[in-house]
């Protein structure tokens, strides 16, 4: 029966796009912000400011207003961090092992992509239960994984080879309709859906973090029980995180407070 339902989703999505969105509503608007924490998740906001050497968390929150839903149903994106160091900056590992689809603890001794409870705050990748459909090894797109291009950072599939070029290979965020889910299933309409760490090492002005390609610029948010008439939300805005730099310590006095003020000038 649970995999009955769990078709009767999938295809009502493919349905809502191959039929010209007939489940998008008027006014509605899906916000995907990202926020950063530099205590190790105690407190996060659209901006934190750093020395170089230390450890920053990511997180995105996907946001529905002016609509009704009964939760997310899901997305799929690449985020991405822009003036990025390879030589020096470095993007931590995700955390293993993650949780089955009823919340259990699995076996896993090396990542497979599974999702992560959202305490501690530390865990990283897809949080539970947005990680409801696998995107494991042998997934078309591969583990979620850290790709560099440039000087540009972001996160796809492990199979995906340039950003934004290959959208269905992004980061997948599926959350399993109530029927299925129980009462594992988040109904809330703000909900926290991906977490990265990285440390930023190179003493640069800023690193700007926002998405290199949201899959069919859309969102799909519940309206029902089963899930077989979804919400498509495509009135999508994206709020931008900001990890700023300030010289370590020892380096303060050569810069001296006029630089510091050239430098904030020049970040704006």
């Amino acid at each position: 029966m649970q995999r009955v339902r769990f078709l009767a989703v999938v295809a009502g999505l493919a349905a809502s796009v191959a039929g010209g969105l007939t489940g998008v509503a008027s006014g509605q608007l899906t916000t995907l912000r990202f926020e950063t924490s530099s205590d190790g998740g105690q407190t996060w906001g659209p901006e934190v400011i750093v020395s170089p050497g230390a450890t920053v968390y990511v997180r995105l929150q996907a946001e529905l207003s002016g609509a009704t839903s009964t939760g997310l149903a899901g997305l799929t994106f690449q985020p991405r961090v822009h003036n990025w160091s390879p030589a020096v900056d470095q993007s931590l590992a995700f955390t293993f092992p993650g949780v089955d689809n009823a919340g259990v603890a699995t076996s896993e001794t090396a990542y497979d992509g599974r999702h992560v409870r959202s305490v501690p705050a530390t865990n990283t990748g897809r949080i539970f239960p947005f990680g409801s459909a696998g995107q494991g090894a042998s997934s078309p797109s591969g583990v979620p994984s850290a790709h560099l291009s440039g000087d540009h950072l972001w996160y796809a599939g492990v199979n995906a080879t340039l950003p934004g070029a290959q959208p269905q290979f992004g980061v997948g965020i599926t959350q399993f309709p109530s029927s299925i889910t129980g009462t594992n299933y988040n109904a809330s309409l703000d909900v926290e859906v991906f977490r990265f760490a990285v440390q930023v090492n190179a003493f640069q002005y800023s690193r700007h973090i926002d998405l290199a390609n949201l899959s069919n610029d859309c969102v799909y948010w519940y309206r029902d029980a089963d899930g077989v008439s979804p919400l498509v939300s495509r009135s999508v805005h994206v709020v931008p995180g900001l990890i700023s730099m300030v010289p370590a310590p020892g380096a303060l006095g050569v810069l001296g407070i006029a630089g510091l003020v050239a430098m904030r000038r020049r970040r704006n």
